[in-house]
């Protein structure tokens, strides 16, 4: 087990345990072909929770434990069962420790050298997260998007040799629509103008009334 999980010496004591809960879960010489786990327990066994020691498996980072720009998953290495303790037991590889958790994602065909090497995962669709930070968008505004590549694909618009050409004395209906849209469009509603009569503003009233005398020059001091 250990030399196929590419593990290092210093994890023979996960590898004990393992293979020790793997023996109560296979039937005994002694107990005439029982499983020592259902003997003791009374219980059915079941196998589905069994995992290959030592693979590739992605850990769900719980929304409490992470902030919006760290990943939703961490790498780890499978390392046993947590028997009467929830979840399963992992090797952390970048912060060196054993964690325990149930929601898990294995991949039971690699190990870690793979992890090492860089080897991109392949999940399928049935596991219960996503293993990208951010998910990939393929709606937006409610539309599908759109495929570049096809569009460059595209003929242009007027390359066509089977299009029809008309001469200066007539136009196809394409033609007179685009006029008759272009002339909506150069349409400018009248401004509407008011019925009332305007006043000139009188700023100086005192100013209004001048006063005229024809009473002639005075002659004297007297007349002034």
């Amino acid at each position: 087990m250990l030399s196929h999980a590419k593990l290092p010496k210093s994890f023979w004591g996960e590898i004990l345990m393992t293979a020790v809960d793997l023996i109560n879960l296979s039937p005994s010489a002694p107990l005439n072909g029982d499983v020592p786990n259902m003997f003791w327990t009374g219980k059915d066994v079941s196998y589905n929770h069994l995992k290959v020691f030592g693979c590739r498996a992605f850990v769900h980072v719980p929304k409490d434990e992470r902030s919006k720009l760290d990943s939703k998953s961490k790498e780890c290495i499978f390392l046993g069962y947590g028997n009467e303790e929830f979840g399963y037991r992992l090797w952390d590889p970048v912060e060196k420790k054993i964690i325990r958790s149930g929601d898990v994602v294995f991949l039971e065909d690699q190990n870690i050298e793979d992890i090492q090497k860089g080897v991109k995962p392949v999940i399928s669709r049935e596991h219960s997260f996503n293993l990208d930070p951010i998910p990939l968008l393929e709606h937006y505004g409610g539309g599908e998007i759109e495929d570049i590549g096809e569009a460059e694909n595209e003929p242009p618009i007027g390359n066509d040799p089977n299009e029809e050409v008309t001469d200066g004395n007539g136009s196809n209906n394409h033609n007179e629509d685009m006029i008759e849209d272009s002339d909506d469009e150069e349409q400018v509603p009248q401004l509407r103008r008011s019925s009332r009569i305007p006043k000139p503003q009188t700023k100086y009233p005192a100013t209004e009334f001048v006063l005229l005398t024809d009473g002639g020059e005075p002659e004297c001091y007297e007349e002034a």
